[in-house]
C-alpha cells in the first residue's frame, strides 16, 4: 500500500503507535536491508553526508578485515547520521543499546527501580515537522525545569533519567512522542509513579498549549514500572518485532532498535526507515518527499538525552558523540584484511548489492572465497596481508 494512498478516516491523533506482529527477520536479512537503504540514500539522499557515507573513499584503498567473525570496511567517509543512514544507525544504536542494557541491570542490581514513561500529543495532517519537534522539546523542558520538578524528584525519589525521541508518520501526519526511563530509589511505589507522571504531564500539557496546541490526552500517555522480563504485554511492547534474552537487552532494544519497527498498518503509520523502503520497492513520489522532508526536520536533533550526572553515577563514563562511534573502524593492522584499489572500489560501487556481497561473502566463505568472488565480478583488488 502506498503511503498516498492511506485513507485519512481521521486526521488527527494522539497515541503512541502499538506493538506489530510483523515477523523477525534474522540478522543476515536485517544487515542486507540496511546496506541496500544506504545504496538508495546514495542518489536519493538531500544530505551530502549521507550521499557519501559508506560510498567515497578517505584512503588509497578500501580495506575489508575480518575479526572474530565480523566482516567490515576501513577507509570511506561515514555520517553519523543515527537518523537518516541505516548502516550508521546500526552501529551507534548498537552501542548505545549496550550502554542502556547495563544501565538498567545495574540499577537493579542496586535496588533501584525503573520507570518507563511516555509522553505524546496532538497532532493533526499537515503540522510540519520542525515545529511539531521544537513544541515538543520545548515542553520537555518545562517538566524538567523549575521548583516544581525538584520538589517531585524529592517525592519520588528520581536519580535520573533518560528521554528517548521517536517518530513516525502515517494518516494523521508526523508523530513526534518522548519514552522516559526514569531512574527511582527502591522504596518508590507505584502511587509515587503515578503521582510523579501526573505532575510531569500536567507540566507538559500546559506547554503545548502556550505553544499554540491542542491538550494532550491522558489515554495517549503511559507509566508502569520495569521490574522483570516476565511482565508479557511489557514486553511486547518493548521488544516490538525482534527477538530479545532479557528484560534488559528488550528496554534497550525499544530506545534504540527504530530500523526493527516496520509499518503498523493497523493504524497506518510507518518510520522513517519504511517509509524509505516505499519508495524502494513501490517508487512512491510521496514517500520519497516525505523522507526529505524528515531529513531536514531530524538534522542535528537528540535522540538520547541523559539527565546530568546519571551517568557517572551508573559507571558509563563520558559519552560518545554519534560521529565518533560511527568513524569505528574494525580490527588493526594485524587482522586478516584485503586491499581493494579505487578503480575496484568503483566496481563494487556500480553493481547492485556488492557493497554487501563483499562482507557477506568474506564472512561466510574467507579470503579464499572473497578473491574469487572479486575476480568474478571483475573488482580489482591489491594484496592480501596476514
Amino acid at each position: 500500500m502506498r503511503v498516498a494512498e492511506a485513507g485519512f478516516l481521521e486526521n488527527y491523533a494522539n497515541n503512541s503507535s502499538p506493538a506489530t506482529n510483523a515477523p523477525v527477520l534474522s540478522v543476515s536479512d536485517r544487515a542486507e536491508g540496511r546496506y541496500r537503504r544506504r545504496s538508495l540514500l546514495w542518489a536519493e539522499s538531500g544530505l551530502s553526508r549521507v550521499r557519501k557515507c559508506g560510498k567515497v573513499r578517505r584512503s588509497e584503498y578500501v580495506t575489508v578485515r575480518l575479526r572474530d567473525g565480523v566482516a567490515g570496511y576501513s577507509g570511506l567517509c561515514t555520517c553519523g547520521s543515527v537518523w537518516s543512514c541505516p548502516v550508521c544507525n546500526a552501529k551507534v544504536m548498537s552501542r548505545r543499546a549496550v550502554e542502556i542494557g547495563c544501565a538498567v541491570t545495574a540499577w537493579h542490581l542496586r535496588g533501584g527501580r525503573i520507570g518507563f514513561l511516555t509522553f505524546t500529543m496532538r497532532h493533526y495532517l499537515g503540522q510540519a515537522l520542525p515545529m511539531l519537534w521544537a513544541s515538543g522539546s520545548k515542553a520537555w523542558g518545562s517538566v524538567t525545569a523549575g521548583k516544581v520538578w525538584l520538589a517531585d524528584q524529592s517525592a519520588a525519589l528520581v536519580e535520573g533519567y533518560l528521554r528517548v525521541a521517536e517518530t513516525t508518520w502515517g494518516a494523521n501526519g508526523w508523530h513526534v512522542h518522548f519514552h522516559v526511563l526514569v531512574f527511582l530509589d527502591g522504596s518508590s511505589t507505584e502511587e509515587d509513579l503515578s503521582r510523579l507522571h501526573g505532575s510531569m504531564f500536567g507540566r507538559w500539557s500546559r506547554s503545548l498549549q502556550r505553544q499554540g496546541l491542542d491538550a494532550p490526552l491522558a489515554v495517549g500517555q503511559d507509566a508502569r514500572f520495569i521490574d522483570s522480563a516476565g511482565d508479557s504485554d511489557l514486553a511486547a511492547y518493548l521488544a516490538k518485532a525482534v527477538d530479545h534474552a532479557d528484560s534488559a537487552k528488550s528496554i534497550a532494544l525499544e530506545f534504540t532498535w527504530s530500523q526493527g519497527k516496520n509499518a503498523r498498518h493497523w493504524h497506518k503509520t510507518y518510520t522513517p526507515w519504511a517509509l524509505l523502503d516505499l519508495v524502494e520497492f513501490d517508487g512512491d513520489a510521496h514517500a520519497l518527499d516525505l523522507w526529505h522532508e524528515w531529513e531536514k526536520g531530524s538534522k542535528g536533533k537528540r535522540q538520547l538525552t541523559w539527565s546530568k550526572g546519571l551517568r557517572d553515577r551508573l559507571g558509563l563514563g563520558e559519552e560518545d558523540t554519534d560521529e565518533a562511534i560511527a568513524q569505528e573502524e574494525l580490527g588493526s593492522a594485524l587482522d586478516d584484511l584485503l586491499n581493494i584499489t579505487a578503480a575496484g572500489w568503483d566496481r563494487v560501487v556500480s553493481i547492485p548489492g556488492a557493497n554487501y556481497q563483499v562482507l557477506k561473502t568474506v564472512k561466510a566463505q574467507g579470503f579464499l572465497g572473497l578473491r574469487a568472488y572479486l575476480e568474478a565480478n571483475k573488482i580489482e583488488y591489491a594484496r592480501i596481508g596476514n
